[in-house]
């Protein structure tokens, strides 16, 4: 599963690490793994599991008011996990403005769907493999 939202909290918030903590621990327990991307504006985040698992944690990122304007974006069976080795990675994109361009961020929260996850889970794939020199461009809708 894959959804973004706009964050109500700031990357360098102390919320993050509660964030950091809950997910971890939560993701650890029932065999869910991902990698979250942040920054001031943004929250892009892929979930891997079980439908149910994935589905009741989706529910509660839902109802968290550190964001608003939660989207799913995709939500597919896969033949195997790409961010097995992650209970739960994350990436501060804030330094610089923010990996995602704010003209992507304002096409991402405002008309992309599932056309565009194969894209956005690539660029949260890179960021989880250490490359932090990624940036998603706009291209295709995003």
């Amino acid at each position: 599963m894959l959804y973004i939202s706009r964050s109500l909290i700031s990357a360098d918030h102390p919320e993050m690490n509660a964030i950091a903590r809950t997910a971890l621990e939560r993701n650890s327990q029932c065999g869910v793994t991902g990698f979250l991307y942040y920054d001031d504006d943004t929250f892009l985040q892929v979930l891997e599991g079980m439908p149910e698992d994935v589905d009741e944690i989706y529910a509660g990122i839902r109802r968290d008011g550190r964001h608003e304007n939660v989207r799913m974006l995709d939500e597919a069976p896969a033949e195997k996990r790409m961010f097995g080795g992650w209970a739960m990675g994350l990436h501060d994109g804030s330094e610089g403005g923010g990996l995602l361009p704010r003209v992507v961020r304002a096409n991402i929260a405002r008309s992309a769907g599932s056309r565009d996850a194969p894209a956005l889970v690539r660029f949260l794939n890179d960021l989880s493999l250490g490359r932090h020199d990624v940036r998603l461009m706009a291209a295709g809708g995003v």
